[in-house]
């Protein structure tokens, strides 16, 4: 406390100060492992203990259907019965519901904090049974903050708002980039994670994709992680999903386009929500700055500009990403999503040209009386391929190339009335060739539904 008097005659005084040493080291948040995956879907990101009493849980995942399921904290390895359950976001000591990628917190009972427990879990009293949980460090390892109310980031009417709203007003994003006429991307800096809002102008059945490039100064989509965001018309969601791209190919559940959570990775993006206006679909999600995740790559806190990519394509049936057909970003592309840039997107306005329809290629007609041939399993043929044919976007990824033998069916005379013409050879969604016959331009199936 100091004090100056405006008069010569007064010297300056100290009423007394307290020296901050140069290598203090405050209390902060612990970040945690994610919930094992016991039983029952549960999963989670990284769990942080913001202070003393308060856990953050982001992309919570449960299928609800435990009897008897609580959040449970106790001291020992593992969550048993001598433990005991505590309060849900909500406050409330009800049996858990489902949780669909929610990010929730947990304020333990004024009665116990961080310090008197060793795991935190979900745990069913009924059946005495773990669907999984996370270990506490030691007492003498953990050093965060004190629960003073000052690190709740959710007030309780965030958890009773409708699905599908957006909970971040346009004024909470400093930044916009304009990454072409239909899309562009928002973001605003937080703690421990970035808010990414992406708007383009697509249709049902596109995902608009954005991430960071592998390469400094080079937008590549091989090798990059992104997230793919989509609007599902069917239930009238939003949804934000971890991918990475191993090749230039839809997700075959090893390769390709994946979902991180398909290839032994974890969904680290988060939902916040998301708004259909005016033929332009806007989406918002979280990203941690580093997540712990052999497959993604850590955005930098220290104002490092990254070369970014961002690209529109079609859903599969399964509601994943194809590999782009649309747009893609071809430009160098630099963001620092630590800093403020300002705004510099123009108003978007939905419309525009439909997607144009293309006609199949001619297909190959196998002579009668050919009983061998060789089919090679290859690429879907683009725009006049699998998807003109069948007016649907292939559900699993072409695998390499392959010849194989494959012996036509005997056909007796019952069968035959069905094949008037001759036979051709498609591959349908679970990559199984079916024989079908061309009649004047016009394919049917054939009835048998035979196999090679």
């Amino acid at each position: 406390v100091w004090e100056i008097f405006r008069r010569r005659c007064f010297p300056l005084v100290d009423f007394g100060h307290v020296t901050i040493p140069v290598d203090l080291d405050p209390p902060r948040k612990r970040v945690l492992p994610e919930f094992q995956r016991l039983a029952h879907g549960l999963r989670s990101g990284n769990i942080s203990i913001l202070d003393a009493r308060t856990f953050y849980i982001p992309n919570l995942h449960y299928d609800g259907q435990g009897p008897d399921a609580y959040f449970w904290v106790g001291k020992g390895t593992k969550p048993d019965p001598k433990g005991q359950k505590i309060p849900n976001e909500m406050g409330s000591l009800e049996v858990l519901r489902a949780y669909e990628g929610e990010d929730i917190e947990l304020q333990l009972p004024e009665n116990l904090t961080v310090y008197d427990i060793d795991y935190l879990g979900v745990w069913c009293v009924t059946f005495k049974h773990n669907f999984g949980h996370v270990q506490i460090p030691r007492p003498d390892e953990l050093w965060v903050p004190p629960a003073l109310g000052q690190t709740r980031i959710k007030p309780h009417w965030w958890y009773l708002s409708e699905p599908g709203q957006v909970h971040i007003s346009p004024s909470e994003f400093d930044n916009c980039r304009q990454l072409s006429d239909d899309l562009q991307v928002e973001w605003q800096a937080k703690e421990d994670q970035v808010h990414i809002r992406l708007s383009a102008k697509m249709t049902d059945d596109q995902y608009v994709a954005f991430g960071l490039s592998p390469t400094s100064g080079k937008p590549e989509m091989l090798n990059s992680d992104i997230v793919v965001a989509y609007y599902d018309k069917d239930d009238g969601s939003f949804h934000a999903v971890d991918y990475s791209v191993t090749a230039r190919s839809q997700c075959d559940g090893t390769y390709g386009m994946c979902p991180d959570e398909r290839v032994n990775g974890r969904n680290d993006a988060s939902v916040i929500g998301g708004e259909r206006r005016n033929g332009v679909t806007s989406i918002t999600f979280s990203r941690p700055y580093e997540t712990n995740d052999q497959l993604d790559m850590p955005i930098s806190r220290y104002s490092d500009p990254i070369t970014v990519i961002a690209a529109i394509g079609h859903l599969n049936t399964r509601k994943e990403a194809n590999y782009h057909d649309d747009f893609v970003t071809k430009s160098n592309v630099v963001l620092d999503f630590t800093s403020s840039e300002g705004n510099s997107c123009s108003t978007l306005v939905g419309g525009g040209q439909e997607t144009p329809r293309y006609l199949p290629w001619p297909a190959n007609i196998i002579p009668r009386g050919t009983t061998n041939f060789t089919a090679t399993i290859g690429p879907t043929g683009g725009e006049r391929g699998y998807s003109a044919l069948t007016s649907t976007i292939p559900c699993t990824s072409p695998r390499p190339l392959r010849a194989a033998s494959a012996r036509r069916p005997s056909m007796n005379r019952t069968e035959s009335k069905y094949l008037p013409e001759s036979p051709i050879l498609r591959w349908g969604c679970r990559n199984q060739p079916q024989w079908e016959t061309c009649v004047s331009g016009d394919t049917r199936p054939w009835t048998p539904g035979r196999t090679v």
